[in-house]
């Protein structure tokens, strides 16, 4: 009884780790529409999934944080935040 048990949370738990990956954000560019000027590096993260943080540096004459997403058709996501918002954002 014990063994079913636990095999039977352990098969819970499998399935919440599934779908909690399933609902991260992916990098696409239905994604990358999806982005808008203000939004927070989380907000944007639970879109595109995890960023890449590259050097401070100057986006479209803007300077701030700039992160970086590769979408699976090999696409660059660039989003630069100020103060912690979105500011820019360009895909290649």
């Amino acid at each position: 009884m014990k063994l079913s048990k636990c095999l039977a949370g352990l098969a819970l738990l499998t399935l919440l780790t599934v779908v909690m990956v399933g609902c991260s954000g992916k990098p696409t560019q239905a994604n990358y529409d999806k982005v808008d000027h203000g939004m927070t590096i989380s907000q944007v993260e639970s879109l595109l999934g995890k960023g890449e943080k590259q050097v401070a540096g100057m986006l479209g004459g803007i300077t701030g944080d700039i992160y970086r997403w590769k979408t699976p058709d090999n696409q660059t996501i660039h989003v630069t935040f100020k103060d912690g918002k979105v500011v820019t954002k360009i895909i290649l």
